[in-house]
């Protein structure tokens, strides 16, 4: 007998879509142009960056799935990179194949000083060529009267610090377009500047462009930023990571109920630590944490292990893969108003996953929502000791509407294959 049979669940959609792309939390970056004129000022120099794919009338359907291409503005971020699709013709001078062809033109470029691409037609190739043109050399220079510190800042980590600047000192770092570093005052923490690379090379003055505002300006100006830009590149992993990763499942998830005795034991660990939660730092720019706080119980030994080990098989069977286990982060505890956007997750960690819902107290239902390997969205109920099984670096999932509620408490477990020829950690 099936242990894992269809299951036949309400479809609900929040817009007739047939297609991945038409979701308003999918981003396609590509646009379609017919002349590169628009990217260029009066000195005729691109005023940004450009990957340029070319294409003739019987080609294009190449650029479809090619999504080393298309979904390269995720590293860099769209206010850094234009990607454009324009069809040529045999007589084009940068039509250098009898079908298609690849350029990049750094901003300042002329339209010709591209670097056309020669490698072969694969994701890693296009990516590794791609990863070479975005390196960057800035220079860090302090004309402040006091010493900062530098951090490197990341949508999951709120700082590591790579640098301190005396007064009037500079130095060198060599680092990746949209890249962000923050400044604050060596002595205070105080912010004082933040910088988001914007090109090859340059010189961040730091201090020059917040000079005038207040602490509270910087950080609300640097929040927004940073905000928007890791959201706009999970949007855009959104569109091109599940049209990648392979499909384990007929449907991408499996709601079901935890084992009875390891329940039990759950249960008992949550009533005895549920007020020893401590508020989370930065988780990344899907929780909205600057409305609402999350709180993290973490786990006892025993039973983190037990619950490791008894779930394991689970989803081997399942997902009919030898599994090994990557994370399991504690007990998360959301409150009311929180919101989890539509995401995947980390595609080389987090492959098969599952949620188990330990408590809530809330006034409606706060539906999981996630898409299935058709990208029908469905809106999946949960309460306490109930268990979804998903395919997380696939299956966008995510909690749309607002928490509406006092709490409701969840943990995750992660798995990644160990028998499985899974090659995309190239994103």
């Amino acid at each position: 007998m099936n242990r894992f049979p269809m299951l036949v669940l309400l479809v609900l959609s929040l817009c007739d879509c047939t297609k991945l792309s038409e979701y308003p939390f999918v981003l396609d970056p590509v646009v379609e142009l017919s002349s590169l004129s628009s990217l260029l000022n009066i000195e005729n120099q691109f005023t940004t960056n450009v990957l340029l794919g070319l294409y003739t009338e019987d080609c294009y359907h190449l650029f479809d799935t090619m999504y080393g291409f298309r979904a390269a503005a995720e590293r860099w971020g769209l206010n850094y990179l234009t990607t454009v699709l324009m069809e040529s013709s045999q007589n084009d001078d940068y039509l250098q194949s009898e079908c298609r062809d690849i350029w990049f033109f750094h901003t300042g470029n002329s339209p010709d000083e591209g670097d056309h691409y020669s490698g072969d037609y694969t994701e890693e190739s296009i990516v590794d060529w791609l990863h070479s043109h975005s390196q960057a050399q800035w220079t860090f220079s302090n004309q402040n009267d006091f010493a900062v510190k530098i951090y490197w800042v990341t949508e999951t980590d709120t700082g590591r610090e790579v640098n301190r600047l005396s007064s009037e000192q500079q130095s060198n770092m060599n680092t990746f377009i949209s890249h962000v570093f923050l400044a604050t005052k060596a002595g205070t923490g105080e912010i004082v500047d933040f910088l988001v690379v914007p090109d090859n090379e340059g010189i961040w003055f730091i201090g020059e462009d917040t000079k005038m505002l207040t602490v509270d300006q910087i950080e609300e100006k640097y929040h927004q930023i940073t905000h928007d830009l890791w959201l706009e590149h999970r949007y855009i992993l959104n569109f091109h990571q599940p049209s990648i990763v392979p499909a384990l499942t007929p449907l991408g998830f499996y709601k079901t109920k935890v084992p009875s005795d390891l329940w039990k034991q759950i249960q008992e660990f949550y009533q005895e630590h549920e007020h020893q939660g401590t508020v989370e730092s930065k988780i990344g720019p899907c929780v909205n944490q600057d409305v609402a706080k999350t709180f993290m119980i973490q786990m006892s030994t025993s039973l983190r292990q037990r619950i490791i080990d008894e779930m394991k098989p689970i989803l081997e069977e399942w997902s009919g893969l030898s599994l090994r286990m990557t994370s399991l982060y504690g007990i998360r505890k959301y409150t009311r108003g929180n919101v989890l956007e539509m995401h995947v997750d980390t595609v080389s960690t987090h492959v098969v996953s599952a949620i188990v819902n330990v408590a809530q107290k809330v006034d409606s239902d706060w539906l999981l929502d996630i898409l299935d390997h058709e990208n029908n969205i469905h809106h999946i109920t949960m309460e306490p000791g109930d268990l979804v099984l998903y395919e997380s670096a696939k299956a966008l999932h995510g909690r749309i509407e607002p928490l509406d509620g006092e709490y409701y408490s969840n943990f995750f477990l992660h798995y990644e294959p160990t028998d499985y020829d899974w090659k995309y950690g190239y994103f």
